[in-house]
Order: structure tokens, then C-alpha cells, then sequence
């Protein structure tokens, strides 16, 4: 075994503590090989296990050292922990302090807003108060939607739109109110004002179109039995209303509640017969002007009603229409040929109208025609003589036929004025006196056989009516 061999062998046992017995038999027969002496192996033993103890102390003394800066390192650790938690406590205790100023002073600040505003807006609703009008609390409520005095703005905006409809006392305040308060606290008493405000209007200004408008919008108003009283007194005076008028006065006195004593009272009977000629039914009105111009001719009823049916007075009417053309013959139509034809007058006696007409042909020779009188056809239709037709719908043959201008027969029935170009012929026509009420005329004269078309002149004034 070498020497190194030896050693290491040494070192094994000397490691585990205390040589054995064994091991030490063992190391000296291996020590005889090196011929090593028993005092050289116990040096060498001794040596080894100094090394040994020398490292373990070493190592003890390492381990020692460093169980030592552990537990100053921990030291260290745990007074930095506790410096760490002093400064943290230090600073949490500032940080809470910092936070409760923080927090006062935002309370404070919350409260001296809050103060601000409900201080503002006392003395907006103070303001809004002391104008107590509906504006004025309507701009307290769209300022402050969610305010303190919300539902008390609401109830005093209420009470002063109704004082302010109240003092206004018109139609409209009364609307304005209900339209704003469908359902408000004063509905009942605005709806009773604003019908007497209605009537006052009414009352006021005393058109029968007013009245029109109570008993269209109050056809059981508290007022309506008042209304007879109020426009009889129209009844006498249709030129005054004109025909529209005295129709809605007519319509309204129809509506009403009235008593079997009024409608049998002459103003009623008159209402009804000048309703009635304007309508149409001019056969019962005219009856009823009769009635009143013979049994009571001094009477309001009884003047009107003679003026209605009396015939137009007598004398000349001039007018002022332009010309019109007509086509004469068929023959002869076309460009500026035919006739102008004009109405110049009419001239009025007792018992006859005659109406006068220039006629003036123009660039080629023309016939006017006409039937002297009406005559029945068997196996053709009537040949019509010239008429006029009254306003009355009643019509009336010519009692003359044209006179004046160069005439001569057409043939038997029919006579024909005849006129070269550019002449010019004054024509008159004479009729029975028009039927009783009537006020304008229609003057016709026929086609015949298609040798010349009807022509006719319309709109002719004798007389003013009632209502003109």
C-alpha cells in the first residue's frame, strides 16, 4: 500500500470519530508494509486528527459565525420591520389626519354649497312669489325641477293663472286656464265664467253671427232664452243685415226655445216669409207679405212686406254693360262676323216692362230672328216667342215682339230684322208687368230650328230686393 493510500485510509476512520480497535490493527499492519514505526503512525494519526478537529472548529466556528449574522441580520430585519412599522404608523397617523382634514373640508365646502343654493333658491322662490304670476313660478320650476317648493310652486302657479283669468274675464283667459288645467281646481267655475264671458261678447257687440257662435257652442246655454228679446228687433231690418245675415239670423231664431206665442207673433211670420223668399219657396213667403200688407199695412211687418210685393216703380233704368257678341244666322258665324248686341234701358209703366237694345252688325250682312208670338206645333216642338223670366221663376211672353230695324217674314211664323255690314238698329220689346216680389229678369230669346241658336240677356235690376 503506498503512503498516500495509508493516509487516506487514516482520514476515513479518523472522520468517523474515536479509531476502533479493528482500525487501528488494520492501519498498523498496513504501516509495517510502509515500514513505518507504531510511533510514526500514531504522529500520523494524531496529526490527522488535529487537522480534523482544527477543520471541525473551523467549521463550528464558520457556523457559529454565521448563526450569529443571521440572528443580527434577523435583529436588523425585525428593527427595520419596527422602524418600517413606526414610520408606517407614522404616516398612516398623518395620512388619517390629512383624510379628516380632507373630509372636513369637503363637508365644509358640500355645506356652504348646499347653503348657497338653498339660499339661492329661497330667494328665487321668494322672488317668484312675490310677483305670483304663472310665469314666474314656471320659471321657478324649470330653474329648480326637483326644488324644495315643487308641489307648493305648482299650487300657487294654479291659483294664479285662475285670479289672473278672472281678472281678465275674456273667452280666451278662461280657455287659456282650462287648456292648461284639464282637470285643474277651478274647472267647474272657469267652464260657468267662461260662458258668461261668451255671452257678454255676444251681448256687446250684438251680431247675429255672435249669437250663431253661443248657440253653436252652448245649444242649452243659461243664456238662450234671453236671445229672442235681444235679435227680434233685427227682423225689421234685412237691408241692414243683407241676405247672409238675416239667413244665420233666420237660423238662429230657429234653434231657439220658443214659445207657440212667438212663433205666431208677425215678427216670426216675417222672419219666416223673407227666409223662405230667399230660400226658394218664394209662393209662401209672398203669401205671407200679402197677409201683413192687407191687415196691417202701418205695421213694420206690414211696410216691408207691401215694399216686397209691390211692382218696380215707374220710369226709365239706364245701364252701363258693354256689348255682346252674338252669331246672328249659323251661316254667318265666325271671326267678326255676327252681332254686338247691348242693353241700353228699361222702361217701366204700370202694367208693361219694354226693354231697349242696340244692335249693331259687324263686316258681313246678318239676320236677327224672331216669333212675333208663341205658337203650339202638332208634329214639332212650340215655336217660343221672345220672354223674360222673373226671378220668381214665373215667364212671360213678348206682348210686341222686336219693333224698330228693317223687318220682313222669315215665313209665316217667324220675322227676321235684317242689317248689312257695320249697321247699326235700336230695338225695343215690350212685356206683361213681372209677378209680384220679384226684382230682376231673364231675357230670352229662343233658337229656332237651328236657323239661329238662343241668346239671352241675364241679371236685369227692376227693383231692389229686401235684404239690398
Amino acid at each position: 500500500m503506498s503512503a498516500d493510500k495509508l493516509l487516506e485510509l487514516i482520514n476515513e476512520f479518523c472522520s468517523k470519530g474515536e479509531i476502533t480497535a479493528s482500525e487501528m490493527n488494520l492501519l498498523q499492519f498496513q504501516a509495517k508494509e510502509l515500514e513505518l514505526s507504531e510511533q510514526e503512525l500514531k504522529l500520523l494519526i494524531d496529526d490527522v486528527i488535529n487537522e480534523q478537529r482544527s477543520r471541525k472548529e473551523k467549521i463550528k466556528l464558520e457556523q457559529e459565525l454565521e448563526q450569529k449574522r443571521k440572528k443580527e441580520s434577523e435583529i436588523q430585519k425585525k428593527q427595520l420591520e419596527l422602524e418600517r412599522n413606526k414610520r408606517n404608523k407614522v404616516l398612516i397617523k398623518k395620512i388619517k389626519t390629512i383624510s379628516t382634514i380632507i373630509l372636513i373640508t369637503v363637508v365644509i365646502i358640500i355645506i356652504v354649497i348646499f347653503t348657497v343654493k338653498y339660499f339661492k333658491q329661497k330667494g328665487f322662490w321668494n322672488d317668484a312669489k312675490q310677483i305670483n304670476t304663472y310665469s314666474s313660478y314656471q320659471d321657478y320650476l324649470n330653474k329648480y325641477p326637483e326644488g324644495s317648493y315643487i308641489s307648493e310652486a305648482k299650487t300657487l302657479q294654479e291659483d294664479a293663472l285662475w285670479k289672473q283669468a278672472q281678472n281678465e274675464n275674456t273667452v280666451q283667459s278662461y280657455d287659456n286656464y282650462l287648456s292648461t288645467y284639464t282637470n285643474g281646481r277651478y274647472k267647474s267655475e272657469s267652464l260657468t265664467k267662461k260662458e258668461c264671458a261668451f255671452w257678454n261678447d255676444v251681448k256687446t257687440n250684438n251680431k247675429v253671427e255672435g249669437f250663431e257662435s253661443y248657440i253653436n257652442t252652448y245649444p242649452n246655454g243659461k243664456y238662450i232664452n234671453l236671445i229672442w228679446d235681444i235679435v227680434s228687433p233685427l227682423i225689421l231690418e234685412p237691408k241692414k243685415l243683407g241676405v247672409p245675415g238675416y239667413l244665420t239670423l233666420f237660423n238662429v231664431i230657429e234653434r231657439l226655445h220658443l214659445s207657440s206665442k212667438i212663433i205666431e207673433s208677425d215678427k216670426y211670420q216675417l222672419a219666416l216669409a223673407l227666409s223662405n223668399y230667399e230660400n226658394g219657396d218664394r209662393e209662401r213667403a209672398i203669401s205671407i207679405f200679402k197677409k201683413f200688407s192687407i191687415q196691417n199695412p202701418t205695421s213694420e211687418e206690414g211696410k216691408i212686406s207691401s215694399e216686397i210685393i209691390s211692382p218696380p216703380k215707374t220710369g226709365r233704368i239706364d245701364y252701363n254693360f258693354s256689348a255682346r257678341q252674338f252669331k246672328g244666322t249659323r251661316n254667318n258665324w265666325g271671326g267678326e262676323n255676327g252681332l254686338m248686341i247691348k242693353l241700353m234701358s228699361t222702361e217701366i209703366e204700370s202694367t208693361s216692362i219694354t226693354l231697349t237694345f242696340v244692335i249693331e252688325n259687324l263686316k258681313v250682312k246678318d239676320l236677327l230672328l224672331y216669333a212675333p208670338k208663341y205658337r203650339e206645333e202638332l208634329f214639332a216642338k212650340p215655336i217660343q216667342t221672345l220672354q223674360i223670366q222673373d226671378n220668381n221663376g214665373k215667364i212671360f211672353n213678348s206682348i210686341s215682339g222686336f219693333i224698330g230695324g228693317r223687318q220682313n217674314n222669315f215665313n209665316d211664323d217667324i220675322k227676321q230684322v235684317e242689317f248689312n255690314p257695320s249697321e247699326k238698329a235700336t230695338l225695343k220689346v215690350k212685356f206683361p208687368m213681372i209677378s209680384e216680389g220679384a226684382t230682376t229678369i231673364k231675357f230670352i230669346s229662343p233658337s229656332y230650328n237651328g236657323w239661329q241658336y238662343e241668346w239671352w240677356w241675364e241679371n236685369i235690376n227692376l227693383k231692389v230686393g229686401p235684404f239690398e
